[in-house]
């Protein structure tokens, strides 16, 4: 096995709308995304989140709970992505893609998220 996969659910459930902020909810299904991880001891890891699926008796809309820590662009934790943007500036994208099991691509993006926050907070100091 060269993955781990890890179970889990989340403990607290909404009480508002995030539409209309009313407080008529009730449950209407469940999902189970999975979402990427640091790796651990070499492996992929890989959490199946069971969330649940909300609808507003007011607005009618429907919504998710809201998972913490993760990057909902990317279906993964946010800690994996603090970790890829400075790991792809050492190694190659293909070999930090292929270690974390993701696309090139993405590594790429994150890559260039992180330079861009990085050149934001860069001061350069001319010669007097």
């Amino acid at each position: 096995m060269d993955a781990y996969h890890i179970a889990a659910e989340t403990q607290v459930a909404p009480t508002i709308c995030p539409h209309c902020e009313g407080a008529a909810i009730v449950g209407y299904g469940r999902r189970e995304p999975w979402i990427r991880d640091l790796p651990m001891h070499g492996k992929r890891v890989g959490l199946c989140v069971q969330t649940r699926r909300f609808r507003c008796k007011t607005c009618e809309k429907t919504f998710y709970q809201d998972l913490p820590s993760v990057d909902a662009r990317r279906f993964m934790t946010e800690r994996l992505v603090a970790w890829i943007g400075p790991a792809a500036i050492r190694r190659p994208f293909a070999h930090v893609a292929q270690e974390v099991g993701v696309s090139e691509r993405t590594v790429r993006d994150i890559f260039h998220d992180h330079v861009t926050a990085l050149e934001a907070h860069r001061q350069v100091e001319t010669p007097q």
